[in-house]
């Protein structure tokens, strides 16, 4: 474990972080990972999402609207430390589109999981999940503790080489998130404003 979290502090740049994080989570078994961010109680506020070996599906899905309705971030927020999604606390309350997307995650072969809150410089606040392979479902038994650590090694990593220099760029509303999504795919402003049910002057 000491070899992997050195190997994240050594990378210089924000894709070889990702890439250390990934190796040191796939020798506990995860080989799927996520980062979102900020996290707060807005839901509305634009929530930055990075993945790696989630479906493409789920990953469109989440940013078309699923983000808004996603209660994992602020389950996890009730927790000192990981959280398994699909064990999440007693007496949670669910609206029921909350519900649903719980339950629409095993379309997506993402219904176990474990996530946590990291915590970086100013009150930035990001959640990091992970999963196994489809089909794989040992999870309960993952080195929660070695989770938690290399969660929190990766967050403060990337502040330390990246994030406060990158600060102003991944500040985005909701809309401007959307907006960038749709110009991705590559879409004209007419074709975001439909998109959107927005004028294309508003794009």
């Amino acid at each position: 474990m000491r070899d992997a979290i050195d190997k994240i502090f050594a990378a210089t740049t924000a894709p070889e972080i990702y890439v250390a994080t990934n190796a040191a989570l796939a020798d506990l078994g995860l080989t799927r990972t996520y980062y979102l961010g900020p996290i707060s109680n807005d839901r509305t506020r634009g929530r930055n999402l990075l993945s790696f070996g989630f479906s493409s599906e789920w990953e469109i899905s989440y940013r078309e609207g699923f983000r808004s309705v996603d209660p994992i971030p602020g389950a996890t927020a009730l927790q000192p430390g990981p959280l398994f999604w699909h064990h999440l606390p007693p007496g949670l309350s669910l609206r029921p589109e909350e519900q649903a997307y719980l339950d629409k995650l095993q379309d997506w072969d993402i219904s176990q999981g474990i996530c946590t809150l990291v915590f970086g410089p100013h009150r930035r606040v990001a959640m990091f999940g992970a999963s196994m392979s489809p089909g794989d479902d040992s999870i309960d038994s993952v080195d929660v503790n070695g989770f938690h650590v290399i969660a929190m090694a990766s967050f403060a990593a990337y502040y330390r080489k990246v994030g406060m220099k990158s600060e102003k760029m991944l500040s985005f509303s909701t809309r401007e998130l959307d907006v960038l999504y749709w110009m991705a795919q590559g879409l004209s402003n007419i074709g975001i404003a439909k998109e959107l049910n927005l004028s294309p002057e508003a794009v």
